[in-house]
């Protein structure tokens, strides 16, 4: 019998060849803000994780994306940056695994749905995040995992997500080029056991030194992500939109693979008592839309610290340039 051939959706990267598109902010940043005013404490608990609430508390995950949506935005990342197994073990959770990947991918395509009245095409990001562990042979190891069991973790999640219906997968906020690797021959595993195929889009987060976690700069990652089979390739997080000017810039000069450029609101700075992050919507606007202009970047958003009003000041800026 003739193993099935993968059925592959693209409507994402075409709609990159024509238009600039704009992810969504923070997840974490406005779920803080609505569990702190939520009055049902029926329905919202103590949560383990962020991610569990696509069980707990849906509604709260629903709600982010609802506000993101009003704000004007083309893709919506789910709410899964943690949702692998070795980070759900920390609260019990790994058993739940499949489950909360798929219907944080079924809320996020609810959403768009329920808000296609506009005509606009959207389209739903499966969030994948670092594992939380590094692999055996990293200098200062803990929690040692082999290349095949971090590929195995990707995979899983990667299906669950591709089971809930995205239109992408979004491997972000990578500090290893190991994991990195890794996770992308998961997800090369999960569109086979799938028989599906998305676009891949990779982010790495780099450090005020231009460096990842793993001491790898920019010429590196561009070295690693050209081997792999990434369709979009980018930054994300980070210490703020004005740090990744020059290595968007110099991923703009060698690479020919769509660029994303998604960062933080700055550093959180602590004010009475508070957390605030300190770039503001339209400082955060003018410096990504300069990418846009000077670098050609083709998706670009929020990361910890950016709300709504972020990313509306976003596709204000854009409809100015178009």
């Amino acid at each position: 019998m003739r193993p099935e051939v993968p059925k592959t959706k693209t409507a994402y990267l075409d709609a990159l060849q024509e238009r600039v598109l704009v992810f969504d902010g923070a997840m974490a940043t406005n779920l803080q803000a609505l569990l702190l005013t939520t009055s049902d404490c029926d329905m919202v608990k103590t949560p383990s994780s962020y991610e569990s609430l696509v069980l707990s508390a849906p509604n709260l995950v629903a709600e982010v994306h609802r506000q993101f949506l009003a704000a004007g935005v083309d893709v919506l990342q789910t709410n899964t940056f943690q949702a692998n197994r070795i980070a759900l073990a920390k609260y019990g959770l790994a058993h739940k695994t499949d489950e909360i990947n798929t219907i944080a991918a079924r809320i996020a395509r609810d959403e768009i749905d329920k808000f296609s009245h506009d005509g606009k095409q959207r389209f739903v990001a499966g969030s994948m995040g670092p594992s939380g562990v590094f692999l055996a042979g990293v200098d200062a190891v803990r929690n040692e995992q082999t290349y095949e069991d971090i590929a195995d973790v990707y995979c899983q999640q990667a299906r669950g997500l591709l089971q809930g219906d995205v239109d992408l997968l979004l491997l972000e906020t990578v500090i290893d080029l190991e994991e990195l690797k890794a996770a992308v021959a998961g997800i090369q595993q999960a569109f086979a056991l799938e028989a599906l195929r998305v676009p891949l889009q990779a982010q790495v987060s780099l450090d005020a030194h231009g460096k990842m976690v793993c001491g790898a700069d920019i010429q590196a990652v561009l070295a690693v992500f050209e081997s792999l089979p990434v369709d979009v390739i980018g930054l994300n997080c980070g210490e703020g939109p004005e740090q990744m000017r020059a290595p968007i810039a110099y991923l703009s000069e060698h690479s020919t693979k769509p660029i994303a450029a998604i960062p933080n609101a700055g550093i959180p700075q602590k004010v009475d008592g508070a957390l605030v992050y300190p770039v503001g919507p339209k400082e955060f606007a003018k410096t990504l839309l300069g990418y846009v202009e000077a670098f050609g970047v083709r998706a670009i958003g929020g990361c910890c610290g950016t709300r709504a009003e972020h990313i509306r000041a976003l596709l204000g800026g854009l409809q100015r340039l178009s």
